[in-house]
């Protein structure tokens, strides 16, 4: 998986270099992905390249976001029709 890990590529890109506006939803406490080592650092690389990032970490929400039902549903649809 080491080879298609985006991060070391993103923690590497100059700042202005031109990103879409970004978000992450992620649990908390996903332990398959951790958001320490993963949704954090990938937020963090990202917003130091210049990119606008909407990072969201979830309490008491482990590795699947998309079973929060309809309030994921209208985030990811409430960033979407904002950033279009």
């Amino acid at each position: 998986m080491a080879p298609h890990d985006p991060l070391p590529r993103l923690q590497r890109l100059k700042h202005g270099t031109p990103l879409p506006k970004t978000a992450i939803y992620h649990g908390a406490v996903d332990e398959n992905i951790p958001p320490a080592t993963n949704a954090v650092p990938l937020a963090e690389a990202l917003r130091g390249a210049g990119g606008e990032v909407d990072l969201q970490l979830f309490p008491d929400v482990g590795h699947n976001v998309y079973g929060m039902g309809k309030p994921m549903e209208e985030r990811l649809e409430a960033f979407f029709a904002a950033s279009l």
